[in-house]
């Protein structure tokens, strides 16, 4: 997984019109690790597109920017698929697994 710590770094990435995901991670809460071996299992798949990690408490601001930027609520542990620059699903705690990450990719191939 690539990290993502400025908000200039997202503006760029999300304008290049890439299909990629957005990983808000908490190295401290438990839900957050449990989501982050989903998505390492998701990334084993040739048709996983891009995972880019960011810290949500070392990187916090950016976080909240991303947020209200998007106007998608903040929460943590949270994963935004973007598909041609564009937020088109996003989910959070539980509900992040592999099979939730690959129902939204499939939804657009």
């Amino acid at each position: 997984m690539k990290t993502l710590s400025d908000l200039s770094t997202f503006t760029k990435k999300n304008s290049s019109g890439e299909t990629w995901i957005l990983f808000k991670h908490s190295y401290q809460c438990g839900i957050s690790a449990a989501a982050f071996e989903e998505l390492e299992k998701a990334e084993k798949v040739d048709t996983c597109p891009e995972i880019v990690l960011l810290d949500v408490i070392a990187d916090r601001p950016v976080s909240l920017a991303i947020a209200e930027l998007l106007k998608i609520t903040h929460q943590s542990p949270q994963v935004i698929y973007f598909h041609k620059g564009q937020p088109i699903w996003h989910a959070s705690h539980y509900k992040i697994t592999r099979d939730s990450v690959f129902a939204a990719v499939e939804k657009m191939i």
